[in-house]
């Protein structure tokens, strides 16, 4: 199923788990924080939602008819917007010279997200296996963002040197350090309000995880995500995804195989309410999502909810043997970044 949502009660201290899945065909990780709306309350005794007004299902030549007007009408949209531009430059020329820059730094941007053809930097995480350990932990909001604060940078910045931190503590510790790791980490390109679909950038950036000092590692991962966001391709992956979802699926499935082939694990970073949410009068104590590995050793995605900045780390038991050591390794870079940043 598209989406299927699993109750775990029972567990300690009169405490249940709500376990969400939702495929990524439907929404992407912003959206499905939007989706989850839909079952979640602000209130303790919220009242009871609108009933849904149901439709009867289409018959499926006529669905897949409307799909194919839909894409040839975004194609259009696409050329016309495309002869438009042309027309404007037809009758500025000045604009010419500013465009041919622009569009030549842009080829430069998209070359240096999707020509990355080394493999991934670990020598220990080469195995894939359908085996998942997934990991929690837990840290303060407050003091993460005092400590990113006291570094200067991003909250975004200080969790991802925690999460390479560890992933290089966890290499030395079985005797195979390493330098840098690469990384994928999508960047949203969301722009309105809307739940479904898939509205982001995916990237890719090597980050130290041989430092073993926390704040040069702060520095050099601030730094280089920073480029990272500053790219141009950013801006047109999104656009590119529909002309790309044309291509035969046996290419998509070599492609898609060939770029995780070259990432060493995956990162996200949501953010959800500062305030109390509640399921069916049940108060949400965290929320510790759990990002889809990609094909990469491990996904480690936080969500900030209340005073809580909760991890999940979807691990590939294949590729990592030791998670428990791993999630102990992250932990232990959090505290000491935050340790570094707020003395």
């Amino acid at each position: 199923p598209l989406w299927n949502i699993t109750i775990v009660d029972g567990l300690e201290g009169g405490r249940a788990a709500l376990l969400t899945k939702m495929h990524h065909t439907i929404t992407d990780g912003v959206g499905g924080v939007r989706l989850s709306t839909q079952f979640i309350d602000l209130a303790r005794h919220a009242p009871d939602p609108e009933p849904v007004e149901t439709v009867a299902n289409e018959p499926t030549q006529d669905r897949l008819a409307g799909a194919l007007a839909h894409n040839l009408r975004r194609q259009a949209g696409i050329a016309g917007r495309a002869a438009g531009n042309a027309a404007s430059l037809a009758t500025h020329p000045r604009r010419v010279s500013a465009l041919v820059a622009d569009s030549a730094e842009m080829a430069r941007s998209i070359a240096r997200q999707l020509a990355v053809v080394q493999k991934a930097r670990s020598s220990l995480w080469t195995d894939r296996s359908l085996g998942r350990r997934f990991e929690i932990l837990s840290v303060s909001l407050d003091d993460v963002k005092r400590a990113a604060k006291g570094l200067g940078g991003t909250v975004n910045d200080l969790f991802v040197a925690a999460v390479a931190g560890g992933a290089g503590t966890y290499h030395r510790a079985k005797g195979a350090p390493v330098d840098e790791l690469r990384m994928s980490m999508p960047v949203s390109i969301r722009d309105d309000r809307s739940a479904g679909g898939n509205a982001f950038s995916p990237t890719r950036v090597l980050v130290p995880a041989g430092i073993a000092d926390p704040v040069e590692r702060f520095t050099a991962i601030r730094d280089r995500l920073g480029v990272t966001k500053r790219e141009r391709a950013v801006a047109v992956f999104g656009p590119l995804a529909g002309l790309i979802g044309g291509l035969p699926t046996s290419l998509l499935v070599r492609v898609a195989r060939q770029q995780a082939e070259t990432v060493d694990f995956a990162a996200s970073n949501l953010r959800a309410a500062d305030f109390d949410l509640y399921v069916a009068g049940a108060k949400i104590l965290a929320n510790h999502p759990m990002g889809p590995t990609a094909g990469t050793a491990f996904n480690a995605t936080v969500m900030s909810y209340r005073d809580g900045f909760d991890i999940g780390i979807n691990i590939d038991r294949g590729a990592v043997n030791y998670p428990e050591l791993l999630r102990d390794c992250i932990v232990d870079s959090f505290g000491e970044l935050i340790a570094a940043g707020s003395g």
